[in-house]
């Protein structure tokens, strides 16, 4: 009989070239980990890091709820907070206090701030960014250090507006929109008629645009136009006090107008129709060749910051400033300038006005300054959403990959030139680079060079790239510099693709390297493709035969290819790389900040496919979606924090598609160290009678742990305890417990330093 083409070509090949003692694989670097997995042609690995505790804040800062406001000292765990992303309520699924927090002020071009600590994480863009649609994930101290403007004043950081936010809905007393016209232009009187005045021209239209949105027991007039006034009224019967009564607007005045509170916090069709209402009153729209100015003019300043909070809840940005009028007694009016991802107007006249010239630039607002202000109390949350962002004050908008490349790009290129004679491989990585730009990466792999080579020497890539302690001495940049051979040498391997990315691009990408990279045959139910040919190499029709199997006729095409053999069913394909030994990998680097489940799930099944049809291998770096303080992750596992492959399935498609999924968790950020300070029976935190740890001098901890939660191709629920050097991307992995002097050992080098 004979063997099968698949067979052959595959598993017989393999088994051959490793009785040679040919290389069929590149080591992880890691020791012992390396006995559960390595590197390896069609294998999709997911590496998953718990959501880091990056979001501290004082206590006395404001949480953005679906009721509306509360201090961050009153959101426990199981409290719900609004997503910025999708306007809905989340889960707070851990909280993290913190003392003796170092407490910065944030403030923003629109006269917004907030206050966080040194380490809180912000999804920002810079200039590019906002251009690309990309962004990334910096800490404050980040951006202190590299500056909040350039030399011209302008600003190099920019956050993202929240999406509309949904509000629980309440029945509204009075219409929306009636309620925006008469804040804007009603007389509101207890004593006297209530009217709604409006410009003659228009006041038909109006009064019959309101006729159907008055309560019932309400009646509503509109008096005679007289002469060459301007101006006529629409008189409402008395029945329409007890509803302004309610919503505490009865006599109030224009310079005292407000929007009640119930009116703010209720669902996004309600505020739209509110904010429509103001803005058909005293809202304005000039547009100009390449922008437009939407402004609204108010005496009230209550009314001013409520209108301001009102655009911020809907997406918009909104600014005020005020000027002097002698026509009032007060002399001050507030006018409100805004932006909003929607037409604020209703009335066709200003509608078409803000339509006939869209917005060109993206909603956003700038980082002005970052100043220190005091030691204070805080607490971090940990909410269940895939980008892991809540709202503060304003609306403002706050948020594992040295792993990755560690495993697979630093070592492989390390192994590869070690061992050049023996190793005939092609090594390929494409990098979508979600979280850092290139620039960036480029240091910490060069960081991680120069450990390689000198363990005693650790130069940050922060220090590298002058970001700490200014630019280099001459030693050091001389040290750099002497890596440019090797570092255009391992570039020559990685495709870099710096922004956001989609399922096409991901698609189109996979098929280029897989047609640069080899033959591709592949069918449909009428014929054979090959490579890029559009048309037909071979039909079934013509060139086929038909193979009787157990579940019925199946129409195939002998085919030869290089010596190779081979039938080509309908719906089939075949893959021949031109290099026998090939590692092409496909890496992503922070696909949770798509934000997206659908768009994820989708470059999952475009990954999936590439390892099935060309043997590629995908490498996904994601942070885990539940986390922390699940309910249901809480009564299956009580207070262990540690990764579980729950944990991974609750994110998307992904954790289904992977063959390897590795869990990477640091226990001394979430405490789950023991009252010893032992985790895993590491000592992570130095206790009396336990001074030995993995915490430096400096207080960093340098303990990770990997858990492989799935393993297709062997054995998984293994845990190792690494030592991480952040600094240049280095693990190594930790003696075993039972090899107790050379922990200790390891132990003293932590405690000594680099």
């Amino acid at each position: 009989m004979a063997i099968n083409s698949r067979y052959q070509d595959g598993f017989l090949a393999h088994l051959d070239a490793s009785q040679r003692g040919e290389i069929t694989f590149i080591p992880n670097g890691l020791e012992r980990v390396g006995d559960v997995y390595n590197l390896l042609p069609s294998r999709y690995t997911l590496i998953s890091g718990a959501t880091g505790a990056g979001k501290l804040q004082p206590l006395t800062e404001p949480v953005l709820t679906s009721t509306g406001w509360k201090l961050m000292g009153e959101i426990v765990k199981g409290s719900y907070v609004l997503c910025p992303v999708t306007g809905k309520s989340i889960e707070v699924l851990k909280t993290f206090p913190q003392d003796n927090l170092d407490i910065y002020k944030i403030s923003f071009d629109d006269g917004t701030f907030t206050e966080c600590c040194n380490d809180h994480l912000w999804k920002i863009q810079t200039k590019k960014d906002v251009s690309k649609s990309a962004s990334r994930v910096v800490d404050v101290n980040y951006m202190l250090k590299n500056g909040i403007v350039n030399k011209h004043n302008h600003s190099k950081y920019w956050i993202p507006l929240t999406n509309a936010v949904e509000f629980k809905h309440s029945t509204p007393i009075l219409n929306p929109y009636l309620l925006g016209l008469l804040l804007g232009d009603g007389y509101l009187s207890s004593k006297y008629a209530v009217t709604l005045t409006s410009h003659s021209d228009i006041a038909e239209e109006v009064f019959n645009t309101i006729l159907p949105l008055i309560p019932e027991d309400v009646t509503i007039k509109l008096d005679r136009q007289y002469g060459n006034v301007k101006a006529r009224k629409i008189t409402f019967s008395a029945s329409i006090r007890k509803y302004l009564k309610v919503l505490g607007l009865l006599d109030k005045k224009s310079r005292v107008k407000f929007i009640p509170k119930r009116c703010l916090f209720t669902s996004i069709d309600n505020r739209v129709a509110l904010l429509q209402g103001l803005m058909d009153t005293d809202g304005t729209c000039q547009a100009f060749k390449s922008k437009k100015k939407v402004r609204y003019s108010t005496m009230s300043v209550l009314l001013k910051d409520d209108i301001i909070e009102l655009i911020r809840s809907l997406g918009g940005k909104a600014s005020a400033n005020s000027e002097t009028r002698e026509k009032y007694k007060d002399g001050e009016c507030w006018t409100i300038s805004l932006r909003i991802p929607f037409n604020p107007f209703y009335r066709s006249e200003k509608k078409d006005k803000f339509d006939s010239n869209p917005y060109r630039e993206h909603f956003t607002k700038a980082i002005r300054s970052i100043e220190f202000l005091r030691k204070d109390t805080g607490q971090c949350i940990l909410v269940d959403s895939l980008d892991h962002l809540y709202m503060t004050r304003d609306y403002t908008v706050t948020h594992n990959t040295s792993f990755a490349d560690y495993s697979y790009i630093l070592y492989p290129w390390s192994f590869i030139q070690d061992n050049k004679e023996e190793v005939d491989i092609y090594w390929e990585v494409n990098y979508f680079s979600l979280e850092r730009k290139q620039m960036f990466k480029h240091a910490k792999w060069v960081s991680w060079l120069i450990y390689r080579d000198n363990p005693d020497i650790l130069l940050s890539a922060d220090q590298i790239m002058g970001f700490k302690n200014g630019p280099l001495n001459s030693k050091g940049y001389n040290l750099v510099r002497s890596y440019d051979d090797e570092m255009t040498g391992l570039l020559d391997h990685i495709n870099m693709h710096d922004g956001k990315v989609s399922s096409k691009v991901v698609s189109r990408i996979i098929r280029q390297r897989a047609l640069a990279l080899g033959d591709y045959f592949y069918s449909d139910d009428i014929g054979i493709f090959v490579n890029n040919n559009p048309v037909y190499s071979y039909t079934f029709d013509e060139d086929g035969e038909v193979e009787d199997t157990k579940t019925g006729p199946r129409k195939y095409v002998n085919l030869t290819f290089k010596d190779s053999k081979f039938k080509l069913y309908q719906d089939d394909h075949r893959y021949f790389p031109h290099h026998i030994r090939s590692f092409v990998f496909f890496m992503i680097d922070g696909i949770n900040l798509l934000g997206d489940k659908d768009v994820i799930d989708d470059i999952s099944m475009e990954l999936a496919n590439a390892r099935d049809r060309f043997g590629f291998s995908p490498v996904i770096v994601t942070q885990q979606n539940r986390a922390m303080g699940d309910i249901s992750r809480m009564k299956l596992h009580g207070n262990d924090l540690s990764p579980q492959l729950e944990d991974i399935f609750k994110s998307s498609q992904m954790g289904f598609d992977a063959d390897i999924i590795i869990g990477l968790f640091d226990p001394y950020r979430y405490k789950a160290f023991d009252k010893e300070g032992l985790y895993g029976g590491y000592c992570i935190k130095p206790m009396e009678g336990h001074e030995p740890s993995t915490r430096t001098p400096g207080g960093l901890n340098r303990f990770r742990s990997a858990h492989i939660l799935k393993n297709t191709f062997g054995a998984d629920g293994g845990v190792f305890g690494l030592k991480f050097l952040g600094e240049c991307n280095h693990f190594e992995t930790l003696p075993k417990l039972d090899e107790e002097d050379k922990l200790l050992k390891e132990y003293a080098k932590i405690r000594t330093g680099v």
